[in-house]
């Protein structure tokens, strides 16, 4: 990866609402990086209507022989009363929250606190910020009135500070994908289209910062179908974050 280059590794920031498939998305992320026979699990999935994840997670996505490509985050749900208050997910953009801090959702972080940075420097930033969004969600609820208020003060900040924003549908493999509903025909069903169109329409953001995805759930193994899904997803995030240093930064010898 061409960022690797002048030791900074891209960090890619997941926010959504509870039980989006964000937890889901890194270790499928992982599983298609090892490229082995067995999937990885790096962060921890539950099946309830609450948030494992309460602290900042950085989770290292790492390649077949162990090298550290991409950094990505994970954060509290953006639940409408146990959530993550708008400050914090300002902040964790901007680069000023620590891993490991754990969320009040009442309360946004005290720069008094030691998971607090004063001056975030380029690799603490985010790179790239990604909206996790649940396929199975009728396209009229995709999204509560709070939290949509909270998207659009984070795009906000990220239109200001030139990050780049894509929207990842999870569980597409649960909407109907042509005759035979495989799964490398996701690209041509009708059903997910309408379905990323509806995203991109409720976020405001381009129809081609929409990607569809489908996380490894109940699969014993890995397949190539969903690591496919998932490497188009890490390949966009990269180029997109890649881009913004480039112009931002100016590394010409990216």
């Amino acid at each position: 990866m061409a960022v690797q280059r002048i030791g900074i590794c891209i960090n890619i920031c997941l926010f959504g609402v509870c039980n989006s498939g964000k937890s889901s998305f890194i270790n499928t992320c992982a599983t298609a990086l090892q490229d082995g026979e067995r999937q990885v699990e790096l962060a921890t999935v539950g099946s309830s209507s609450e948030s494992l994840t309460t602290r900042l997670r950085e989770y290292k996505i790492s390649s077949k022989d162990n090298k550290h490509l991409i950094s990505m985050y994970d954060c509290r749900g953006m639940d409408d009363t146990r959530g993550v208050t708008t400050k914090d997910l300002i902040s964790i953009v901007k680069g000023h929250i620590r891993s490991n801090y754990e969320i009040n959702s009442e309360k946004a972080i005290s720069e008094e606190s030691d998971f607090y940075r004063q001056v975030p420097q380029i690799e603490d930033i985010m790179h790239c910020v990604v909206f996790v969004i649940d396929a199975e969600v009728p396209n009229e609820k995709l999204l509560s009135d709070h939290c949509l208020e909270q998207f659009k003060e984070v795009e906000t900040v990220l239109e200001a500070e030139d990050i780049p924003v894509l929207a990842i549908v999870c569980k597409t493999d649960t909407l109907p994908i042509g005759e035979k509903n495989r799964l490398q025909d996701i690209f041509h069903s009708k059903s997910v289209e309408i379905k990323c169109r509806a995203v991109a329409e409720k976020l405001q953001i381009p129809l081609k910062n929409v990607l569809p995805m489908s996380n490894y759930f109940k699969e014993p193994l890995p397949t190539d179908e969903k690591d496919v899904l998932a490497l188009n997803c890490l390949k966009e995030m990269t180029l997109r974050a890649a881009d913004r240093l480039k112009q931002v930064y100016r590394y010409n010898n990216l």
